[in-house]
């Protein structure tokens, strides 16, 4: 049985080595696609948001909820659960939901059949002043779908998390 030369040796190690770098590098660029991919993902969902204001033109400075949708897609299946005046976060009165949000800026009044009305673009962005200090008055969650299909939900504190369950059915979504 021969061992072979030192060039046969070098060029089997070499081999070996060259197919373990490609193998390596491969791993490293599939990752990098991985966090670009799951960045693409969350970029859809990440400019949703949702805030309580006053509305300063209407006497008394009545409740208004803000929803933006900075994306360039509607979101569906939009619920936000409200805290008003101390009330709890689930209550259905405190509870809006909307089968569509198409991108934009919007102002949503109270309604008195439906809880909350339809969603009227913000004409003037002074109007409503935002609740930025009381806990009696704050969204609790925003829950969505974007347009992959993914659900989303947002806590009151601003952190974005992707969900793994199906929108709840909402047959008096608006």
């Amino acid at each position: 049985m021969e061992i072979g030369t030192i060039a046969e040796w070098v060029g089997g190690v070499a081999t070996v080595l060259a197919t373990a770098a490609a193998v390596f590098a491969g791993v490293i660029a599939y990752r990098a696609y991985r966090r670009e991919e799951d960045r693409d993902r969350q970029s859809l969902a990440a400019g949703v948001h949702a805030w309580l204001a006053r509305d300063t033109a209407e006497e008394g400075g009545g409740q208004r909820l803000i929803v933006t949708n900075h994306g360039s897609s509607p979101v569906y299946e939009a619920r936000v659960e409200l805290v008003i005046n101390g009330q709890a976060a689930n209550a259905p009165s405190r509870a809006g939901t909307w089968r569509v949000l198409p991108p934009g800026q919007y102002v949503i009044a109270p309604h008195d059949t439906y809880v909350w009305s339809l969603p009227d673009p913000v004409d003037d962005p002074h109007r409503c002043r935002p609740y930025t200090r009381s806990a009696q008055h704050l969204v609790h969650r925003l829950t969505f779908t974007d347009a992959r299909g993914v659900r989303w939900q947002r806590e009151g504190a601003g952190r974005l998390t992707e969900l793994s369950d199906p929108p709840p059915a909402s047959p008096d979504a608006r």
